[in-house]
């Protein structure tokens, strides 16, 4: 490789990233806390989780509701800060000296407006040293956070810390978070329960620290009915009774790499799946003939993708076909959801829909390292991601299909909806810390950032070549 176009490339990246990387980060936001879910509520970056343990128990075979086991090993990384008491929110503000370190003592999390139970009182302890005495907690829906607050200023930095937390979820209906599907296959109706993270919705499925930046490992057992099988971000690494009776059977997984919470995966369902056991690419349907492309085209696609990037990702990908998802496609590490309307079906589909079937899959298996292995600190950033993964669509699409000119088509398909989209008042910059609110972040998910940013990255592609770029990306990646 010639050594400015590397530099070239890995300067380009690493400057995207660098404001991300170094991001500051906000507190409450004290002039209005009626509703942080809207105004744009953050996480402090004093406390940092660095391991999850999930175990999630449904109440019966519904899978409606389910009850949850969280234990969360935590340092603190940084000196908690000194606020003063008209800074301090209004309730910390009535209960706190002004000269206590009021951050010492408070926990805050994400938790959406999913999750309710919170009936039990957490434990906090300090890790080889005993519990703290904890003096309330509370769930805010709207405001999508879980507070504690101990009767001490007791974190302190470099100590590591873990919560216990007893709480129970309900399964959303909008195809994001940890949702159901029950689905008609024949004369039986069968269940199709799994999650979509990403961006910010892993907080509706359990309490966590959902924002990117806040990376760890995770422990996840599933308890489930014998005839319905579980899967998740890592491979199985035990499955036996679950001790709870009605022979429920309990699913435990490898721990994963360390990952960010909306990165992490899970389905059970009683679908028939689709791949053997030694295959990569593993799909639940309930049409075994309707979903043949999309599982040949995805193994195809996958395969490509490994030589491409020169990384391994997930060890196994399960995919799931959903009618009226809210989007083409949807992509955590290993799981993936496909919009039935979107993806390849059969050979009777006229080329353009084909086609569409094609790039949709291409793009969520791009979206395995781009956004999960690779992920940016903040949403603001979020245009390497959805970019990488657009120009990968186009790029991977053409070396299976030649003849459909992707490069050609590119412009028309892409470039000239993102900069339609770019010309509105209302357009956001490619690159923002400003960006917070959750529809915010969403708009940074759409069609401006991945259109634009893909464009950009081909153009920076033209300029060092396709063989010296390849190289760069398989740096950037292994460099994560």
């Amino acid at each position: 490789m010639e050594a400015p176009s590397c530099c070239l490339l890995l300067l380009a990246l690493s400057g995207a990233l660098g404001p991300a990387l170094a991001a500051p980060r906000t507190h409450i936001d004290t002039a209005d806390t009626t509703d942080m879910w809207e105004t744009g509520f953050r996480l402090d970056g004093h406390l940092v989780p660095t391991h999850y343990q999930i175990t999630l128990t449904p109440d019966d075979e519904t899978f409606q509701t389910y009850n949850g086991d969280l234990v969360i090993d935590m340092e603190v990384r940084e000196e908690a800060r000194k606020e003063a008491r008209e800074e301090a929110p209004k309730a910390v503000r009535e209960e706190t000296p002004m000269e206590v370190t009021w951050d010492a003592r408070t926990i805050i999390l994400h938790a959406g407006k999913e999750l309710f139970g919170f009936t039990r009182f957490p434990i906090v302890e300090e890790v080889d040293v005993g519990p703290l005495s904890v003096r309330s907690h509370s769930h805010s829906p709207n405001d999508g956070q879980y507070t504690i607050r101990l009767d001490e200023p007791s974190l302190l930095k470099d100590h590591k810390y873990r919560i216990f937390i007893k709480f129970s979820g309900k399964l959303t209906s909008d195809n994001r978070g940890f949702f159901r599907v029950p689905l008609k296959d024949g004369a039986n109706t069968k269940l199709l329960a799994m999650t979509q993270f990403a961006p910010v919705h892993a907080r509706r499925a359990f309490p966590c620290f959902d924002e990117p930046s806040f990376q760890a490992t995770f422990s996840l057992s599933i308890v489930h009915p014998p005839r319905f099988v579980a899967r998740s971000t890592t491979p199985v690494s035990v499955t036996g009774p679950s001790g709870i009776g009605d022979g429920f059977v309990m699913t435990t997984f490898e721990t994963t790499p360390v990952i960010s919470p909306h990165s992490l995966s899970w389905v059970v369902t009683d679908l028939d799946c689709m791949g053997h056991e030694q295959d990569w690419v593993h799909t639940f349907h309930r049409d075994g003939s309707a979903v043949e492309d999309l599982h040949a085209a995805s193994k195809a696609l996958l395969k490509l993708l490994y030589e491409y990037t020169g990384q391994e990702g997930p060890a196994d990908v399960y995919q799931a076909v959903v009618p009226l998802l809210d989007r083409a496609e949807g992509s955590s590490l290993g799981m993936v959801a496909f919009r039935e309307e979107a993806v390849l079906k059969h050979k009777q589909y006229k080329s353009p829909v084909r086609l569409a079937g094609m790039l949709s899959v291409a793009n969520a298996l791009a979206q395995q390292w781009f956004g999960n292995v690779v992920t940016p600190s903040w949403w603001g950033h979020a245009w390497l991601a959805v970019g990488f993964s657009k120009l990968l669509e186009y790029t991977l699409v053409d070396k299976t299909l030649p003849e459909l000119q992707m490069p050609e088509r590119f412009g028309v398909m892409e470039m000239m909806p993102a900069l339609a989209a770019d010309s509105r008042a209302s357009a956001m910059p490619l690159t923002s810390d400003a960006i917070n609110k959750n529809s915010e972040i969403l708009a940074q998910m759409g069609i401006l950032s991945s259109g634009k940013g893909a464009a950009l990255l081909r153009m920076l592609r033209s300029m060092i070549t396709e063989e010296t770029f390849q190289k760069g990306v398989q740096y950037y990646i292994s460099d994560m």
